[in-house]
């Protein structure tokens, strides 16, 4: 059915709604500029995170499943386990930072101009801004992206 007074949505009102860039300002004061990081990062930087789920379209019974799967996945790990898997998560981390902060630019390299990661992982700014990429990026729909269980108690 439509409606004879609807026009198409134009390309510069859409991508003004949906921004893919915000500010955001850091427990520190300092404000960066970050992009929307999309699912294939995580895909990409993590793998599959479980399997078996493929079949399941309701979103609400496949978050569950895959935090059910996680958290048993994590509490079976030896202490060693939970350490690798910690390290691999720290390095996802600075992978997800340096890929989504514009303004001032991250990299892994010293190089003039830029932030070298480690400058942000030693301050109070690294967690909250790993968070408000997250949320930016689609929080809660990513989950099943990224393979941080629910309980991390080491």
């Amino acid at each position: 059915m439509t409606e004879k007074n609807l026009k198409p949505t134009t390309v510069a009102d859409y991508l003004k709604k949906h921004s893919k860039i915000t500010l955001f300002t850091l427990p520190s004061g300092a404000v960066f500029e970050i992009k929307k990081i999309s699912p294939e990062f995580y895909i990409e930087n993590e793998g599959s995170v479980v399997d078996g789920i493929d079949d399941i379209t309701d979103k609400e019974e496949r978050k569950k499943i895959i935090q059910e799967k996680l958290k048993t996945k994590y509490d079976n790990m030896s202490i060693e386990e939970k350490r690798e898997f910690q390290k691999k998560q720290m390095i996802l981390y600075k992978k997800l930072v340096i890929q989504a902060v514009v303004n001032p630019a991250v990299s892994f390299e010293v190089e003039e101009g830029k932030l070298h990661i480690d400058d942000i992982v030693v301050t109070e700014d690294f967690y909250p801004l790993v968070k408000a990429i997250s949320d930016f990026s689609g929080g809660e729909e990513l989950k099943p992206f990224r393979s941080e269980p629910e309980s991390s108690n080491t």
